[in-house]
């Protein structure tokens, strides 16, 4: 925990950014109180002054209220939404509760709507941030419509680093997402359409993904990473499900040029 944030401090202060605490702002990390608030105010706070790592000590963070001044892509929302040259870091045993049961009984989430809810969302147009080292889950919760996806974290930027997380549970079409397209795209929907650059995602592990709730996995077009981009590299990343996909469920799925798959399995 501390030895992997003191190894990101570095950066983080050469890019002149602050360092703080998600608890500083309010958070418990207890698994009863909606941490998401706090998670916003710290990112207000990097923001304004161009930056930072945001820590996440140990614990449970329930996260059941979206940010609602930003649609983060068509018809989807995330709980916070990292802006430029933001590190967002967990200490060992952090872990990221999107309480999807909590979520979906309000606008813009509740039927007949469905959209897709997402626990961490990195905006359009933002560059140079970082997940690292949380755990991300649903807590058992598991959808009731198989084109609703509950994401750990929906990457619309460039030049985004992902490593070291474990997504356990997340139910849906995709766990990490980066980019989206829309064909046909309607002029509504143009400024939605997103190609992010050299995003990296490495050593980060996805068990039990894409259930619905009858326990089956998704029947149509599931992936654990789904990517729509330019220069992806994604490495060193295990993908597993005890159950066997109806129809069509990978590891990831890749619509993207100049980009590279390694080691994964």
């Amino acid at each position: 925990g501390l030895a992997y944030l003191v190894g990101t401090v570095g950066e983080a202060i050469q890019r002149g950014g602050g360092i703080v605490s998600v608890k500083t702002y309010g958070a418990l990390g207890d698994g009863v109180q909606d941490d998401a608030p706090a998670f916003r105010d710290a990112v207000t706070a990097l923001t304004a002054v161009g930056g930072g790592l945001l820590y996440v000590p140990a614990g449970l963070y329930r996260l059941a209220t979206h940010d609602s001044s930003y649609e983060i892509s068509k018809d989807q929302w995330a709980t916070f939404n990292l802006t430029s040259n933001i590190e967002l870091v967990g200490e060992k045993n952090a872990k990221l509760w999107l309480d999807g049961a909590t979520l979906c009984l309000v606008a813009p989430f509740a039927a007949p709507v469905y959209n897709r809810f997402d626990t961490v969302g990195i905006r359009r147009g933002a560059t140079n941030c970082a997940v690292r080292n949380l755990e991300f889950t649903t807590n058992g919760w598991v959808l009731d419509y198989n084109f609703r996806s509950c994401l750990a974290v929906s990457d619309h930027g460039d030049y985004t680093v992902m490593e070291d997380l474990v997504c356990t549970g997340m139910p849906g079409r995709n766990v990490i997402m980066v980019g989206q397209v829309y064909q046909p795209v309607p002029l509504t929907w143009a400024s939605f359409t997103t190609k992010p650059r050299g995003t990296r995602i490495s050593r980060c592990k996805f068990n039990e993904g894409g259930k619905n709730i009858a326990g089956n996995t998704l029947s149509d077009d599931c992936s654990f990473i789904y990517v729509h981009g330019y220069d992806i590299r994604i490495d060193s990343c295990t993908f597993k499900n005890s159950t066997t996909a109806i129809h069509n469920c990978g590891g990831i799925e890749l619509h993207s040029s100049t980009s590279y798959i390694t080691n994964c399995h």
